[in-house]
């Protein structure tokens, strides 16, 4: 569940898919508070979700990046990195994060895995 932190209520989002395009637009680099540089998983033939609320289809509260593993002895999907974005962090830096938007993004990504 996706909890909003100001309300303490729970908040209905889902998962869509984000390009390259918007990753470069929207800075989802380290330059910008993320851990990772999402240009990564996307040039080793990654495909790359973002979870979204409801509310806020434009603004992504955290990614995974996926990819479908076509060796018949696993028949899996290969996960690359997750990542909540910075504004939902628990921790900056090794600092508490005071302006934290939403709790369990992380959480939502367990949940969208086991449902592809």
């Amino acid at each position: 569940m996706l909890i909003d932190v100001e309300t303490n209520k729970a908040v209905p989002f889902y998962f869509r898919r984000v390009e390259r395009t918007e990753i470069k637009k929207n800075m989802y680099l380290p330059v910008k508070g993320w851990d990772f540089n999402w240009l990564h998983p996307i040039s080793h033939g990654f495909e790359v979700y973002g979870l979204v609320t409801e509310s806020n289809y434009d603004f992504v509260e955290g990614m995974i990046a996926l990819k479908q593993n076509p060796d018949p002895d696993f028949m899996c999907i290969d996960i690359d990195i997750v990542e909540s974005s910075p504004a939902n962090k628990k921790l900056i830096k090794g600092h508490p994060n005071l302006r934290r938007k939403h709790l369990g993004v992380g959480s939502m990504f367990d949940c969208f895995c086991l449902s592809i």
